[in-house]
């Protein structure tokens, strides 16, 4: 965005009424932008259609890294066919703990991996309090 002063200011600083802003707009008649314009692209009729090659609504799954064993929720990045250019900022590429993409889904449900972190983590706080004794 570019503007183009009118006329020299006082003190060397123009003031912002002596600029044009109008140049910098688009003429009514320019080009329109590829994001607002209709596309030829086909457009399926039937949402079964689409819902058959559209991947960005699955559910989360238990993702394990091969590299280190972690183990959390979520869902791996892949590509969507019919939206390619979309990125769900939560899916991954790699491991948040070692940072490698050799990741793999397990299972359909998160429900019972949270159970059993749930016992885990009971378990962890358990063992924490016996040490705490123990010291």
């Amino acid at each position: 965005c570019q503007v183009s002063p009118v006329s020299p200011g006082g003190h060397g600083q123009p003031s912002p009424q002596q600029y044009d802003y109008s140049s910098s707009l688009p003429s009514p008649g320019g080009p329109v932008s590829p994001v607002w314009s209709t596309s030829s692209r086909s457009r399926h009729s039937s949402t079964s259609s689409l819902s058959e090659e559209c991947n960005c609504n699955r559910g989360q799954k238990l993702i394990g890294c091969q590299a280190c064993g972690h183990m959390l929720n979520g869902r791996i990045r892949t590509m969507c066919v019919q939206h390619p250019n979309v990125i769900h900022l939560m899916d991954l590429e790699v491991c948040p703990n070692c940072r490698s993409a050799s990741l793999k889904e397990y299972g359909d449900s998160v429900s019972d991996t949270n159970d059993n972190d749930n016992n885990v983590t009971k378990e962890e706080n358990n063992n924490d309090n016996a040490m705490e004794d123990v010291w």
